[in-house]
């Protein structure tokens, strides 16, 4: 059986991938020299772990 600091360890991995590819994928792609990259980083900062989330449900919507 898997301990609860596995779980919380495998969470935080997970939520700290996450965070790297959509601020990888903010300055690489979607919105080059605008704003609006500016306030999706906010966003990733502010709520790292759904922000993130956001972001790529998002992401097709707005370019």
């Amino acid at each position: 059986m898997i301990s609860t600091e596995k779980l919380y360890l495998i969470g935080l991995v997970f939520v700290f991938i996450l965070f790297i590819l959509a601020v990888i994928d903010i300055n690489k792609n979607v919105y080059k020299g605008n704003k609006r990259s500016v306030y999706w980083i906010w966003l990733l900062v502010f709520f790292p772990i759904v922000g993130p989330i956001i972001y790529f449900l998002m992401r097709n919507k707005l370019t």
